[in-house]
């Protein structure tokens, strides 16, 4: 079992690559965790599909209604989260945060 991550599971890559583990049964792929941006109808239908253990997406307000979607579904096993975190007062938005891991890229704590 060959376990992967999707990083921009909603957008055209992530599209392809998901249609990719679908074309090839054999290989055993296992999507454990994804992270999408804002597009959350796709995003909850990936999770539908492919039942990971993370959801990542880009805003807080949509982690809160993906993880009550999910919940609805009986997909509460799957964690929704924002992966974007904010700087001070000026809503510049760096860095990221996955599964509450420090971003090794932009220094952030």
């Amino acid at each position: 079992m060959k376990r992967i991550a999707i990083l921009g599971s909603t957008g055209s890559i992530g599209q392809s690559t998901l249609s990719i583990c679908e074309s090839y049964p054999d290989r055993f792929f296992s999507v454990v965790t994804m992270a999408a941006g804002s597009n959350m109808e796709a995003a909850f239908a990936q999770c539908q599909r492919w039942k990971p253990k993370v959801m990542s997406v880009a805003a807080e307000a949509d982690a809160s209604m993906l993880r009550e979607r999910l919940e609805r579904a009986g997909l509460e096993e799957i964690e929704g989260r924002s992966w974007f975190r904010r700087h001070g007062e000026s809503g510049h938005t760096s860095g990221s945060r996955f599964r509450g891991e420090r971003d090794r890229w932009s220094g952030g704590p």
